[in-house]
């Protein structure tokens, strides 16, 4: 046993190391609560200058301090990377019922971070957390009944856990939960409901369903067709940095959909997309060089843009990019490489014409 644990807990050490990892515990608990902030990144600044007084109270064996120096030593934060350690202090915050470790030591079996990787010991850990209350395991627990991991699917239960954590503000369960309204998984389809708890995820920032409401305004589908609206709404997941919510951004102020036209951040927002690997985003700043909208014509631009976005199996870049091949658009002319990117299904009839270019290298 750590002699520190053999240590009087009338200790003014172990009082003031208890105190602080129970109130760097509890401002970390409020600010992650909803599962929007994403804990190691929470940490990493505050850790910092904790560090050594959360490492004091997890020898001290205080539960709040094995935690927090468990999160440490797993994300690598103010010292070197160590899961394995990691996983042993969770163990120890669990034994003594921290349901923030034990749902983090769930996550650890799930992920197979410094254990072997076991979804079903995860499945129990995030039920037993899941049981007295806590949120993201309960949101954790209803994503392994959704997905079949560590547990048999069922969609059902699936929603009654999220329903759970999503009345209990937890984001990813409220933007979950609306997805399940809205495919009928484990619910009757409905699709009011799917749009009051996205836009319920939406209101916490959730990028993923700012980006999908933006789409419930746009079409007009379980809420008031309104375009301004669903640019609005598209901006803000777009800001967050949600690729297809740049790209969709970037195609709104093209073509003025909600939204005045300008070119010029057109084109940032469809850039900013296409380098995140959004294929959409890449096809269309591709058509945006073919063509010399938004930017001065480029060819040697757009093959390279669509052969990003063909790359991912993207069709229409992958026909578009055949055809810069095929006319020798920004590359040199080459008939074998066109009929190669050309999707099948509007492959050339004759695929048997002889191609001088046979042996030509494929460059952009």
């Amino acid at each position: 046993m750590n002699t520190k644990n053999q240590q009087s807990h009338k200790d003014p050490a172990y009082e003031k190391a208890k105190r602080i990892a129970a109130e760097d515990v509890s401002e970390l608990t409020s600010a992650t609560r909803s599962g929007m902030i994403n804990s190691p990144e929470y940490l990493r600044p505050i850790a910092i200058g904790q560090l050594p007084i959360w490492q004091e109270a997890a020898e001290y064996g205080i539960a709040d301090g094995q935690y927090l120096y468990g999160m440490c030593l797993l994300d690598g934060l103010a010292c070197p990377r160590d899961q394995r350690e990691a996983v042993r202090w969770f163990q120890q915050a669990a034994d003594q019922g921290h349901l923030t470790a034990i749902t983090t030591l769930g996550i650890c079996y799930e992920q197979g971070w410094g254990v072997r990787k076991n979804p079903a010991r995860a499945v129990v850990l995030y039920r037993k957390a899941a049981d007295r209350g806590l949120p993201s395991a309960q949101n954790n627990l209803a994503g392994c009944y959704y997905s079949g991991a560590g547990v048999e699917k069922d969609y059902g239960e699936a929603v009654a856990w999220f329903q759970k954590a999503a009345d209990h503000g937890n984001v990813n369960a409220q933007f979950q939960l609306g997805l399940c309204y809205r495919l009928g998984q484990g619910i009757e389809s409905d699709i009011e409901q799917a749009v009051e708890w996205c836009r319920y995820a939406a209101d916490q920032g959730s990028d993923r369903a700012q980006y999908l409401l933006g789409t419930y305004y746009s079409a007009g589908l379980g809420a008031p067709l309104d375009k301004v609206l669903a640019y609005c709404w598209y901006m803000k997941a777009a800001e967050q940095g949600l690729a297809q919510a740049q790209c969709i951004v970037g195609l709104c102020l093209i073509n003025g959909w909600g939204v005045d036209k300008d070119h010029r951040q057109a084109f940032s927002w469809l850039r900013k997309s296409a380098e995140q690997g959004w294929a959409a985003g890449q096809w269309r700043c591709g058509l945006c060089y073919e063509i010399g909208q938004c930017v001065k014509q480029d060819f040697r631009q757009a093959v390279h843009w669509y052969k990003k976005a063909a790359k991912q199996g993207y069709s229409i870049a992958a026909f578009h990019l055949a055809s810069c091949y095929e006319a020798g658009r920004g590359v040199k002319k080459n008939v074998r490489l066109a009929n190669k990117w050309r999707p099948k299904h509007i492959q050339a009839s004759d695929s048997t014409v002889e191609d001088s270019n046979d042996g030509a290298e494929d460059q952009e």
